[in-house]
């Protein structure tokens, strides 16, 4: 669970027994996913903007523990005319050259 520093400057001014249900609130949620029972006014509302936030990490963290996208095949496909050649000369572009006539 990630605590926002906006959920702390969201309750910093509260009085200290709406503060701590709303911390209550927050952090039940947050590690047990329990939805709070018997806030009311601006503990409900801080609490309300709070649970999308701490939904999105939740739903991140479940994907994150798939594993992610598959990686990629990174393994370069030399053609075989290519693993033998050696350039004749050190112009790049007669290089350039050789290596095209030899893939064709």
């Amino acid at each position: 669970m990630i605590f926002y520093e906006s959920f702390y400057e969201a309750c910093k001014d509260l009085p200290d027994s709406e503060r701590l249900a709303v911390y209550d609130a927050i952090l039940g949620y947050g590690c047990e996913g329990k939805l709070p029972e018997g806030l009311t006014g601006t503990g409900k509302a801080i609490f309300t903007i709070c649970k999308p936030l701490m939904d999105a990490n939740a739903e991140r963290k479940a994907n994150g523990a798939k594993g992610g996208r598959p990686r990629k095949n990174e393994i370069p496909v030399m053609s075989s005319k290519c693993v033998n050649f050696t350039p004749s000369g050190t112009n790049w572009d007669d290089v350039a050259a050789e290596i095209m006539a030899a893939q064709k």
